[in-house]
């Protein structure tokens, strides 16, 4: 079947859109447009409920089915146009080493029903085009029409402190997303078919979810939960914005994977993760530091693994651009030796792809980085970030990951350490609140462990075309 994208169709659908959306924006100090959210489900529009004279698109969002207006609908969708551009991906390595230029399209609509306090249905449907991608387009870049959302919520206690249990298929955000992302960088992102149980209490949120993530597929309405691997977890954070003392966040994840890939082999896996995260602001400064220790099995062998991450910067508001200077500094365990009945490969379950540069070469294991970066405002609606990552091989033993999945480079190929030094430069545009422009360069040089195993430099051009409402 050919896959065919609707880019002239979508694009002029936003524009017009767009445009209708920008005018329409009420002069309240809280709009809808100002509630969009990523994670459509947090967003909350009963401040339209005793609103008179709504305009069209704020309709929309507000559609109350019965007189008290307890009981109401609110409609939303996506169009996105993404376009990357390769010249090496993946150093030019095989398996995935090739150079070209894909062109993406994600179409999302939700609707969001809501009956008084303690009920909630929310159904998000999504098709997905990608064409240029070699060796071909991935799982998750493609789909005719799916169920990407589609879950039932019951709310307990409706009060300030809150217990909600969910049901269905959904998307999972938890914590700073360094270990579980949504993936938004792909087409089809990251969603499970699980049950969640949320209790939240005066700024603690304590939550338990349990399920398996849901396999994409290119049909129609053909995604299955995944038969070969599930993930629970439990979760406390806790806020404290404005007292003066850190966030805190406690987690335990749990993975049953039916094939793992590590240099040490392939098999089945059963890993455990206990860690935590503080994080807040005394200003002008900022901070987020996470540590995690796995433990588990893998084949015959154990899993003893630990990994570390923070985020610290300095912002500057007087200055011009009210610049923000910060280092990454990360660091995940890896292996002594791929024959020995100990696996110390440190593995995020589900993280972002892009989570060294957009590019999306590397996934954190067996890895050292340091991320020296600046952040610029040099409009109101314009943000900048110029930074470069040093990422260096922690044990020769072991081998580098590839983002997705797999071996980029095995052990045995280089004596070296230090795998490259990205330099990347990203810019966000954000003209309306419905419209999110982005544009971002990557440049990963081949040093000594890639250029080794016979790998070239990378560049990665990206630009994205959001529009939401």
């Amino acid at each position: 079947m050919v896959t065919r994208r609707p880019s002239v169709l979508c694009a002029s659908f936003a524009l017009v859109l767009a445009t209708e959306v920008a005018q329409a924006q009420s002069s309240d100090e809280r709009s809808f447009g100002g509630e969009l959210n990523t994670i459509r489900w947090r967003e909350d529009y009963t401040f339209l409920r005793d609103r008179p004279d709504l305009n069209f698109f704020e309709q929309l969002k507000f559609i109350p089915l019965n007189d008290a207006k307890t009981t109401y609908l609110t409609l939303g969708g996506e169009v996105r146009e993404r376009v990357e551009s390769y010249d090496h991906q993946f150093f030019g390595l095989p398996p995935f080493g090739f150079s070209f230029t894909s062109f993406a399209t994600r179409l999302l609509a939700d609707t969001d029903l809501h009956i008084g306090p303690h009920f909630r249905a929310f159904a998000e449907l999504g098709s997905f085009w990608e064409s240029g991608r070699k060796p071909g387009s991935r799982p998750v870049d493609v789909g005719d029409l799916e169920l990407q959302q589609g879950f039932f919520d019951v709310i307990a206690t409706p009060k300030a402190d809150r217990l909600t249990v969910r049901f269905g298929r959904q998307e999972f955000p938890i914590g700073s997303g360094r270990l579980v992302a949504i993936r938004d960088s792909t087409n089809v992102r990251l969603v499970f078919d699980a049950a969640k149980i949320e209790w939240v209490h005066d700024g603690s949120t304590l939550t338990a979810f349990a399920g398996r993530p849901v396999d994409p597929k290119h049909d129609v309405f053909q995604s299955r939960p995944s038969g070969h691997e599930s993930f629970w977890t439990l979760d406390w954070s806790v806020l404290r914005e404005g007292t003066g003392w850190p966030n805190t966040e406690l987690f335990y994840l749990g993975r049953d994977l039916d094939t793992a890939v590590f240099a040490q082999g392939v098999g089945k896996e059963l890993r455990h993760t206990l860690g935590g995260r503080v994080w807040g602001r005394a200003s002008p400064w900022d901070y987020s530091i996470q540590g995690a220790y796995q433990f588990g099995t893998f084949q015959e062998a154990s899993i003893r693994a630990w990994g570390v991450a923070t985020d610290t910067g300095y912002s500057v508001a007087r200055l011009p651009t009210r610049p923000r200077f910060a280092l990454r500094a990360d660091v995940a365990s890896g292996d002594v030796s791929a024959h020995d009945d100990v696996l110390q490969t440190f593995e995020a379950p589900y993280p972002a792809l892009n989570y060294f540069s957009e590019a999306a070469i590397f996934a954190p294991g067996n890895g050292l980085d340091l991320h020296p970066y600046v952040q610029l405002q040099p409009a109101r609606t314009v943000t900048a970030e110029v930074g470069v990552v040093f990422l260096w091989r922690l044990h020769k033993g072991d081998a580098v990951y590839r983002a997705g999945g797999g071996l980029l480079v095995p052990p045995g190929v280089s004596d070296g350490s230090l795998v490259t030094d990205i330099f990347q430069i990203q810019v966000t545009w954000k003209p309306i609140p419905f419209v999110t422009l982005q544009s971002a360069f990557v440049r990963a040089p081949a040093e000594r462990v890639v250029a080794d195993a016979g790998g070239k430099d990378t560049n990665f051009f990206l630009f994205s075309a959001d529009f939401r409402f």
